[in-house]
């Protein structure tokens, strides 16, 4: 179901527990991207449309980020919090 869509449609959020996060996995799905939306989140269940990882000023940030996009075959990244631009 998931990989249905065409690959350059599968987009990985970052931020999904900020207004901004939220924001823009709606949009992206509302146009028919395929979204899978991660945050730091420990309430929120892993499942097939999200993914916890580390705080973007954690080390293991950048793998998180990679384990989620190799594993679900995404093929573009939306980081939507300041600090997690660096990294």
């Amino acid at each position: 179901r998931f990989r249905d869509a065409p690959p350059a449609r599968r987009v990985l959020v970052t931020g999904v527990g900020s207004r901004g996060g939220r924001a823009a996995l709606g949009a992206l799905r509302c146009r028919g991207y395929e979204v899978v939306g991660c945050d730091t989140d420990p309430l929120e269940p892993d499942g097939p449309w999200f993914a916890r990882v580390p705080r973007g000023d954690e080390p293991d940030f950048v793998p998180a980020l990679t384990r989620v996009a190799e594993d679900r075959e995404l093929t573009w990244l939306l980081p939507t919090l300041p600090g997690e631009l660096p990294a």
